[in-house]
C-alpha cells in the first residue's frame, strides 16, 4: 500500500478524545446501549472447545471439535472498541478493546470466553460450598 492510501486512512485524536474512549471503554453498558452502538459487521471468529471428555459414547480414537462462533462488530461510538456476541439468538452483547490488528480478536475473546468459564465454574464451586455449608449446620 502506498504511504498516501495509509495516510487517508489515519485519523489523529487529541489526549482529551482519547481520554473520553478510555473512560467510555471503562463504562459498564446495558444490552439495550450495546445494541445501538452496533455498527459494522466486521467479522466471524470461531472460538474452539473440547468437550470429547463430557461425550461418552463416541467411538474409540474418535475426538470431535466443537466451536462457538462470535460476531464481530465495530462500536460506533468507540473507535477503540468492538462489540460482539455469539451467533445464537439468546446471546447478549458484550464489549472488549479493538486491537490494533483485528486477526488478534480471536485470541482476545477466546480469553474472554475462557475466563468466564472459569468464573462460572468457581461461581458454581462457591454456590456447592454454601449449599453444603447449609446442610451441614446445626439449626438447634
Amino acid at each position: 500500500m502506498t504511504d498516501s492510501y495509509e495516510r487517508s486512512r489515519t485519523r489523529t485524536f487529541t489526549e482529551e478524545e482519547l481520554e473520553q474512549f478510555d473512560s467510555d471503554a471503562a463504562e459498564f453498558l446495558a444490552q439495550d446501549e450495546l445494541e445501538e452502538r452496533l455498527g459494522v459487521a466486521l467479522l466471524e471468529v470461531e472460538v474452539e472447545w473440547d468437550e470429547s471428555e463430557r461425550i461418552d459414547d463416541l467411538s474409540p480414537g474418535i475426538e470431535p471439535e466443537f466451536y462457538d462462533i462470535y460476531l464481530v462488530y465495530a462500536d460506533k461510538l468507540n473507535p477503540f472498541t468492538v462489540i460482539f456476541t455469539k451467533d445464537d439468538d439468546t446471546s447478549g452483547y458484550y464489549r472488549i478493546h479493538r486491537p490494533e490488528d483485528l486477526s488478534e480478536l480471536k485470541e482476545s475473546i477466546a480469553q474472554w470466553v475462557q475466563d468466564c468459564d472459569i468464573a462460572d465454574m468457581e461461581e458454581q464451586d462457591r454456590q456447592e460450598h454454601y449449599r453444603r455449608f447449609d446442610e451441614n449446620r446445626d439449626y438447634d
